[in-house]
């Protein structure tokens, strides 16, 4: 450039939707990509009770599949409110199918559950996981069955 040349005319401010431009981007990925790379795992939560009330703490619902080998088995630690989440392991949540629900009690907690519900082949509880999942699902200890009517 010479002295005596005009100065290069300053380049023109990008639009505002070149600014968005990434935000939108990151977005969009951060929505598509989980649903790509899914696990199939469905949420699964509820409650525990043991006629109508909140049971001893020391439980876990077990999800055995009714075929061996079709889906893996979930499980659920029981709080201290009665609520409980499944997890495949590591992962939270379970795979859609047709499950025998047990429950277990945890070494020396001192709780206790009705015996045929401590094992698949005793126990009557059965449950069809739904595509949807589950988010409140309730059992109860002293209910032959788990109940029609189901969220």
């Amino acid at each position: 450039m010479k002295p005596h040349d005009p100065p290069a005319p300053a380049a023109a401010a990008p639009a505002p939707l070149l600014y968005l431009l990434p935000l939108l981007l990151l977005l969009l990925g951060a929505l598509i990509i989980p649903r790509l790379s899914g696990n199939g795992l469905v949420p699964v939560a509820g409650r525990l009770l043991r006629g109508g009330a909140i049971p001893e703490s020391g439980l876990q619902v077990n999800f055995e599949p009714v075929e061996k080998g079709s889906v893996p088995m979930a499980m659920g630690g029981v709080q201290l409110d009665g609520t409980f989440r499944m997890y495949t392991l590591p992962e939270a949540g379970v795979r859609p199918g047709r499950y025998i629900v047990c429950v277990s009690v945890t070494p020396l907690s001192g709780a206790n559950c009705p015996p045929e519900l401590s094992h698949p082949a005793t126990s009557p509880w059965r449950l069809d996981v739904p595509a949807a999942g589950f988010r409140d699902l309730v059992l109860d200890l002293q209910q032959a069955e788990v109940p029609a009517k189901r969220q």
